[in-house]
C-alpha cells in the first residue's frame, strides 16, 4: 500500500516537472539560429510561420533607404521640380552692413557695401579667372603688341545700357576724360601707365601706354577703369549719377533712399 502511494506521488511530481518544463519553453522567443552560410546566423520563427511570409522564411528588418520609410521615419523623398512650373521675376531684399559711399566707379573709393551694389549695376571690361589669369567680359578679346605698350580691346556686339544706349568703342573713349578727373580712376591711370584711349573701330578700342605693362588687363577688371558707365548721363550730373547710376549690368536702381534703402 505504501509503495503504491509513493509511486503515485512520484508520478504526480514527474507530471508537474514536465508541465513546468513545457511552460518554460513557451516563454522563450521560440526562435532558433540558422546558419546563413556566410559566417552569420539569422533568427527564424520557431513554428515556421511569419506574417505575410512563406513557411520557414527569415524575418527581415524594414528597409532604410532614401525614398522609403519605416514606421516612425521621416519621409526623405524629394520630388523633382517641374521646369515648366518655375517662375521668374519678383522682388528681393538684400541687407548691407552700411550705406554705400557712392556708386561712381571713377570717383568713389568703395568698401564691400558699395562694391556689392556696383557689381550688379556695372559690367567690367575684363574679369579675373579662378587660375588668376584675366579674360574678357564686355570684351571679346584683349590683344597686346609685342612690347605690351598697346592693347587692342574688341567689345561684344549687342550690349546696351539701362537707358537703351548701345555700348560702342566711342563709349569707352568718352568715359576716359571723366576717369582722368576721378579721385580713384586717376590714380589707376597713372599706375597702369595709360596715356590715351582711341576708337579704332565701331567696337575696337586701342589703349596706348607710356611704358610696357603686361598686367594691363588686371586694371580693366577693377572698378575705376574696368566698370563701364554711360558717359553722357555721368557728364550731365557727376554728383547725381551716384543716386541714379546707368550701366549695362543685370540690375537697375529705380529709387535710392540714402541711409535707408
Amino acid at each position: 500500500m505504501r509503495n503504491k502511494t509513493l509511486m503515485r506521488l512520484l508520478a504526480i511530481l514527474l507530471a508537474f516537472a514536465m508541465l513546468a518544463a513545457a511552460c518554460g519553453d513557451d516563454d522563450d522567443d521560440g526562435g532558433e539560429s540558422v546558419d546563413s552560410g556566410e559566417g552569420s546566423t539569422e533568427e527564424v520563427d520557431g513554428d515556421g510561420d511569419g506574417e505575410g511570409e512563406g513557411e520557414g522564411e527569415a524575418e527581415t528588418e524594414p528597409e532604410d533607404a532614401t525614398g522609403t520609410e519605416a514606421e516612425g521615419d521621416i519621409d526623405t523623398e524629394v520630388e523633382e521640380a517641374d521646369v515648366d512650373e518655375v517662375s521668374y521675376g519678383g522682388d528681393i531684399a538684400v541687407a548691407l552692413e552700411a550705406e554705400a559711399v557712392g556708386l561712381r566707379p571713377w570717383e568713389d573709393t568703395c568698401s564691400s557695401p558699395c562694391y556689392n551694389i556696383m557689381i550688379t549695376i556695372f559690367d567690367k571690361i575684363a574679369e579675373q579667372k579662378l587660375d588668376g589669369t584675366y579674360e574678357g567680359w564686355l570684351a571679346e578679346s584683349m590683344v597686346p603688341n609685342e612690347d605690351f605698350t598697346e592693347w587692342v580691346v574688341t567689345l561684344r556686339d549687342g550690349v546696351t545700357f539701362h537707358n537703351g544706349e548701345p555700348l560702342t568703342a566711342q563709349t569707352i573713349v568718352d568715359m576716359f576724360p571723366i576717369q582722368q578727373e576721378g579721385a580713384t580712376a586717376s590714380g589707376q591711370i597713372s599706375s597702369a601707365n595709360l596715356e590715351s584711349v582711341a576708337a579704332t573701330g565701331d567696337l575696337e578700342v586701342t589703349y596706348t601706354l607710356s611704358a610696357s605693362n603686361s598686367a594691363f588687363p588686371a586694371y580693366l577688371s577693377r572698378a575705376p577703369l574696368g566698370m563701364v558707365f554711360e558717359p553722357a548721363v555721368a557728364a550731365a550730373d557727376l554728383d547725381g549719377f551716384s543716386s541714379e547710376p546707368v550701366g549695362t549690368g543685370p540690375f537697375v536702381i529705380e529709387t535710392r533712399d540714402l541711409d535707408n534703402e
